[in-house]
């Protein structure tokens, strides 16, 4: 096997060649999440894999929520279905929370801060709103 052949085998598995989807949120489910260090970059690499998504389609789909934003693991941004969000959420939340713990006291943000924070952001959600990171 060449190099190419090792490429282009690639390409192929990572559905990046080949067959496209024709929905954003099928890339999503196929890849359980697409990970990226930017909004963009996880624009581009679901765009990459669907017949003609424009990034108005992909941010259609986040707006309808068949494909949800958020930031799981390691601080990077992370799109992924509506159906996978609260398992990998709460799959990662305990790890994530015992690391910024160390963070949390530095800035003395106890339980009731952010037992008050956690009021304040159900409240600017309420109704379907959407807020930024």
């Amino acid at each position: 096997m060449t190099d190419t052949d090792i490429a282009l085998k690639r390409m192929w598995h990572r559905r990046i060649s080949g067959p496209d989807f024709e929905k954003p949120a099928q890339v999503v489910q196929w890849m359980g999440a697409v990970q990226a260090q930017d909004y963009g970059q996880a624009l581009w690499a679901v765009a990459l894999r669907t017949v003609a998504a424009t990034q108005a389609d992909i941010e259609q789909a986040i707006a309808e929520r068949s494909i949800v934003l958020t930031w799981p693991m390691r601080g990077t941004l992370h799109l992924v279905t509506a159906s996978e969000v609260r398992w990998l959420l709460e799959l990662c939340a305990s790890r994530k929370l015992a690391a910024d713990g160390s963070r949390l006291r530095q800035l003395e943000l106890d339980e009731p801060i952010l037992g008050r924070c956690t009021e304040v952001l159900s409240r600017a959600l309420e109704g379907g709103k959407v807020l930024t990171r």
